[in-house]
């Protein structure tokens, strides 16, 4: 993984003239191009130092919920719910690994395809109180970009939850 400080690594794809980069924290596609042409954007408050807790931009991954704030994105307290987890979740907010199951390389050597994960940790148990892991993968071909997000539930006892992605196109 490359990184634009210590705490923003990121990966880079490419395949011919389509490319991507996906960071390592929320696992968020931050750009994704096409001969040159930029499809995703970033909002003006984005910080790529580590200042900010997650990326304000690309693709961001929400989960256990997507929306419940307000216009502005701000948290504010869901009266159906007994957690209080953040506007979008909590993965967009942590950092994932890069995966190895042996079915395939995690990163392929022609860097074409990238598959990441995430999973609760003493954190996010203490907003958020269910054993899960999300992994999502990144696929170039010559002209197309594939992204697929898989959740598993990995407590014992059922969960609901709800899952988006904030896409900023441009």
């Amino acid at each position: 993984a490359e990184q634009d400080s210590p705490s923003m690594q990121f990966i880079t794809l490419a395949n011919n003239t389509v490319n991507a980069k996906i960071y390592i924290r929320g696992a968020t596609l931050a750009s994704f191009q096409t001969n040159g042409i930029e499809w995703l954007g970033t909002r003006g408050d984005a910080k790529f130092d580590g200042s900010k807790s997650n990326v304000s931009g690309g693709i961001p991954i929400c989960f256990p919920q997507f929306g419940h704030g307000d216009a502005l994105g701000r948290d504010i307290p869901n009266p159906d719910s007994p957690y209080d987890v953040p506007v979008h979740g909590l993965v967009r907010n942590m950092d994932w690994r890069i995966v190895n199951d042996g079915r395939m390389p995690s990163c392929t050597t022609d860097m074409t395809e990238c598959v990441l994960e995430v999973r609760d940790t003493e954190e996010s148990r203490a907003i958020w109180p269910h054993k899960f892991s999300c992994r999502c993968t990144v696929t170039l071909d010559e002209t197309q970009i594939s992204w697929s997000l898989e959740v598993k539930n990995r407590s014992h006892e059922a969960f609901e939850f709800s899952c988006g992605v904030h896409s900023y196109f441009k």
